[in-house]
């Protein structure tokens, strides 16, 4: 990690602790928490992508019936939340495997954009999972957008090359790259 990034990282931790009692960490550990908090997380990424347009099929496509999935595989998901004043700031739905964790969605509340809410989730959640003997953190297929890149390179990712399928018509191949934070 470059040494601004790990200044960056330090001054955000630095608000964060300053906040106290006021900022809390949650992850879900039932099927019950997890159906809850997923409704919590859908309106954090909705919040989060308000202004962006659709950036795959998932997102433009009809909605799945995600209450019902995340039921079925319960005993391998969970959702790992940060709250300020009890209010939830940032929340990722993550299914594990082993010690390997796989993010596969996340929300946070553009109203703290200062805080940076889902950097900071991030950081909370690699330390919990990390005291819970999980040894890699998977943050998904990364885009060639340089400010996902170098948000995910802060956490000292990994990069491994991956083929995707696009849905579109012609189904073409393309090259993208996955990353875990060890």
């Amino acid at each position: 990690m470059g040494c601004s990034t790990r200044r960056d990282h330090q001054r955000r931790r630095r608000a964060l602790h300053a906040l106290g009692d006021r900022i809390t960490y949650h992850r879900t550990h039932s099927t019950e928490q997890l159906l809850a908090h997923y409704r919590v997380l859908e309106h954090l990424n909705h919040q989060r992508n308000a202004d962006r347009p659709p950036a795959d099929a998932l997102a433009a496509g009809p909605r799945l019936p995600w209450p019902a999935v995340l039921a079925s595989c319960a005993p391998v998901a969970f959702i790992a939340s940060l709250h300020l004043d009890g209010q939830p700031i940032a929340a990722q739905l993550c299914l594990h495997r082993g010690t390997h964790a796989y993010s596969l969605l996340a929300g946070m509340d553009p109203r703290h954009r200062t805080l940076a809410p889902g950097r900071s989730l991030l950081s909370v959640l690699a330390e919990d999972l990390t005291a819970a003997g999980f040894t890699a953190l998977d943050l998904d297929r990364t885009t060639a957008d340089p400010g996902q890149r170098a948000y995910k390179a802060a956490f000292g990712a990994r990069w491994r090359l991956s083929s995707s399928v696009s849905t579109k018509a012609g189904g073409e191949l393309a090259p993208a790259s996955r990353c875990a934070v060890p």
